[in-house]
């Protein structure tokens, strides 16, 4: 049973909810602020919800209170991850459709007027294309994360398709504006801590209207550092059965689901290779959830040369054409298995910096 706080919804509710969990992005928090204040109606509301940041969020969200009277800032209720944050800043909200948001992701000129020019009353879900860029907005990783011609329309029974086609948007929180009755008549609580509620709720059943994905890039995402990386070994145990709860075919789990023993492991080797996997992590969080006979290749994958691994998987990478490999060798690359992060090498470096005498 979901126990989030719900706003009261009454006839002026703005059309647009801008739900934005946050914790310690105050140095992030401005510029995604600002592309919603800059470009949406009057009546369109923001509620931004902290986790406790220990950072400027304040001061960040008061600097801007005064250009937006229906800005609200609140201060979570209960402690939890970012699925139960998610959760309570859409019951928090008043508006009939919620726009999620990261506190890193800003949005592009134009982005609200014309996702409200596909908000009507036959419609569920509207999921926005989006560009990726390196935290510092310099590299530009990946022009259009889907490769949509142009928008699409799915009707109610073509669910399976659009988490197919569109899998690279529904599964980013901040592409998706979502119904807030859909939102709050679907399970959430049972997909806590798995980091992709939102995706379980859209998908849990099939959605009572249309679903609409927008071919063109409405959003830019700034990949680096995000904090649900420090749980990729969770999030890796709980993914294949989060795919397999939702209402899709079993071809299509089959391709997403991970779940065959292989799959698994070289999923758990790309871990490694990142440095987010080790063996104190296998005995923490995988062993306990795993019988013994399926522990093994994790149990390999945990000590598993990751300097070999990051190598093989940088070389995989560059000579490849996958769509996302840019992010890959960006991650790969910030990996502490990398060799231009060997502490061995970086010292050795600095020693041979040659001490000019007076």
């Amino acid at each position: 049973m979901n126990t989030m706080p719900e706003a009261k919804h009454d006839s002026k509710s703005p059309k647009i909810s801008f739900c934005i969990p946050t914790f310690n992005r105050g140095e992030f928090l401005g510029a995604t602020l600002d592309s919603i204040i800059d470009q949406a109606p009057l009546d369109c509301e923001i509620v931004v919800l902290d986790r406790g940041s220990s950072d400027n969020t304040d001061e960040v969200v008061s600097a801007r209170a005064g250009r937006w009277a229906r800005l609200r800032f609140i201060k979570q209720t209960a402690p939890g991850g970012i699925d139960r944050s998610i959760d309570e800043v859409v019951g928090l909200s008043s508006g009939d459709f919620c726009w999620l948001s990261s506190s890193k992701d800003v949005l592009k000129p134009g982005a609200v007027r014309t996702v409200l020019s596909h908000l009507d009353e036959d419609v569920s879900l509207v999921a926005i294309n989006m560009e990726i860029r390196d935290t510092a907005s310099s590299a530009l990783l990946v022009p259009r994360s889907a490769t949509f011609e142009s928008d699409v329309v799915y009707e109610s029974q073509d669910g399976d398709r659009l988490f197919r086609e569109a899998f690279n948007l529904v599964n980013h929180m901040s592409c998706l504006v979502i119904r807030r009755e859909v939102w709050l008549a679907r399970e959430r609580a049972r997909y806590y801590g798995s980091l992709y509620m939102h995706l379980a709720v859209i998908f849990q059943e099939p959605l009572p209207g249309k679903a609409i994905v927008v071919s063109k890039p409405l959003l830019c995402h700034h990949f680096g550092g995000q904090s649900w990386l420090s749980g990729a070994t969770h999030m890796h145990l709980m993914w294949s059965p989060l795919i397999e709860s939702l209402a899709i075919s079993r071809s299509t789990k089959k391709m997403f689901a991970r779940s065959s023993a292989l799959q698994r492991f070289r999923s758990l080797l790309v871990l490694r290779a990142l440095g987010w996997y080790s063996w104190s992590d296998y005995l923490r969080i995988i062993r306990p959830n795993l019988r013994p006979h399926n522990s093994i290749l994790s149990a390999l994958a945990a000590v598993a040369p990751g300097s070999l691994l990051n190598a093989i998987f940088v070389l995989q990478n560059r000579i490849g054409n996958d769509h996302y490999r840019n992010i890959t060798l960006h991650m790969l690359r910030a990996s502490r298995f990398h060799v231009r992060n060997w502490q061995i090498l970086r010292h050795t470096s600095r020693s041979k910096v040659p001490v000019r005498h007076s």
